[in-house]
């Protein structure tokens, strides 16, 4: 179960410093899994690997090693600003359309 960001300013700043902070071969991967999901007919992200493209998540995995840390993590966050969905609970921000991967938005709870 997913829910819906409904936080502080400043909790989004620190979901994003959190984001920032992972290290690259994890931004690789989050951003490779976006690139790759399917949509449904709403134009809704797939929240089930059933939606991943496994053949265009090499190629975008690949393609990701030629793309700067920054901006990496900058792509991510504006795909969580759009998607804006946590754990159940709100404590951790989705990076990805699965839920696999999260950062926390709690400054005292850093999660690589």
């Amino acid at each position: 179960m997913s829910w819906e960001w409904s936080h502080s300013p400043e909790a989004y700043e620190v979901a994003r410093r959190n984001l920032y902070a992972k290290p690259i071969e994890d931004l690789q991967v989050i951003w490779a899994e976006i690139e790759s999901s399917s949509k449904d007919d709403e134009g809704f992200y797939i929240t089930n690997t059933s939606g991943l493209d496994l053949d265009l998540y090499k190629e975008k995995l690949d393609e990701s090693k030629a793309i700067a840390k920054d901006d990496l993590a900058y792509r991510i966050w504006a795909f969580m600003e759009q998607f804006r969905t946590s754990d159940n609970g709100g404590f951790n921000a989705w990076c990805c359309p699965y839920g696999c991967h999260t950062v926390s938005m709690d400054e005292r709870k850093r999660k690589r």
